[in-house]
């Protein structure tokens, strides 16, 4: 018999952390569930380590690939696994012992996608619906599309969603969350319970990626390929903000080749594609698009991005009652 959840885990190069990570799985409240463990061509013990745990466990089915990235993985283990929902947990992360509950304490025929957090919050559980969904999701920047701490129906991961046309590997989260949306027309639920552990270490791609515009360029073109293209005008303005924050997190954000970008077709069409929508800039987005290489614009942003994160830090204050 099936198990309600798939819980599916790639790994590369985590041999430390991969033991602490299945382990809190294994500890779960609710216990109706497989793992599907993926190497990903993984050069270092992290092999054994699966082994060994597939070994001690029926529960754990472990597939072994050359590497090829984060996304593709996930498709393969998507591929592999028979329960009726999926989540996805990084191999170097853990779980709270009530996730998996907790997650599906939120699924229902109502809809295909239940989504926790990563910190405890005072807001009540609701409904997403499904378009404004898929908005923010175009528009966001790389960390919001993480696509752990949530619980997908099977159904909507066919194995077009974990395609890739270019050599991007950094930032495919993206677009890979973005395909997912569409391929549901049912509301996102979100929880409002902490499901999940990040850990960020040294080793930890968000530490070790080195952004440049071309690798920009190569993930903006997964991201306009997510957006099927009978819908791409309609996505326009979150497209554009897509890439206003690309350019926006040149100046703060770590891991950025320093090169100017002014004249490159990434530029080019973003710019293109300002005029031919009529999208109304900013102050901040329009020194972005037209002046980014100015030191001017590289103040303006800082100090703007200082003054959204203050706002966001009381308004929480707020809310939660501190």
């Amino acid at each position: 018999m099936s198990p309600l959840v798939s819980v599916c885990i790639p790994v590369y190069n985590a041999a430390p952390f991969i033991k602490a990570c299945v382990d809190s799985i294994l500890a779960q409240t609710f216990q109706d569930f497989e793992i599907v463990l993926v190497n990903d061509g993984s050069t270092d013990d992290s092999l054994r380590v699966c082994r060994q745990l597939a070994e001690a466990c029926p529960k754990i089915t472990l597939v072994s690939t050359e590497n090829q990235g984060d996304t593709r993985t996930r498709g393969e283990a998507a591929a592999h696994a028979s329960g009726t929902w999926v989540t996805f947990v990084d191999s170097d992360d853990t779980l709270p012992p009530t996730a998996l509950a907790d997650l599906l304490g939120g699924c229902s025929e109502q809809t295909d996608i239940v989504v926790g957090c990563h910190y405890e919050t005072a807001e009540p559980a609701h409904y997403v619906d499904i378009k404004k969904w898929r908005e923010t999701l175009v528009r966001s920047d790389v960390i919001y599309c993480s696509p752990v701490a949530r619980l997908f129906r099977k159904e909507v991961l066919p194995k077009s969603v974990f395609s890739l046309k270019t050599s991007v590997r950094t930032g495919t989260d993206m677009p890979m969350n973005i395909k997912i949306a569409f391929q549901s027309q049912k509301d996102v639920f979100l929880i409002n319970k902490k499901v999940y552990n990040y850990y960020e270490h040294a080793d930890s791609l968000s530490h070790s990626a080195v952004w440049s515009i071309q690798k920009i360029s190569d993930l903006y073109e997964e991201v306009v390929d997510s957006v099927s293209a009978e819908k791409r005008e309609a996505f326009m303005p979150q497209l554009i903000e897509n890439r206003l924050i690309a350019l926006e997190n040149r100046y703060f954000a770590d891991g950025w080749k320093e090169e100017p970008v002014q004249g490159t077709p990434y530029v080019g069409q973003l710019q293109q594609d300002i005029r031919e929508s009529g999208y109304k800039l900013t102050a901040v987005q329009k020194r972005c698009a037209y002046r980014p290489d100015s030191n001017w614009t590289a103040f303006r942003v800082k100090f703007h991005h200082k003054a959204v994160i203050a706002k966001r830090i009381i308004r929480r204050k707020l809310h939660l009652g501190d």
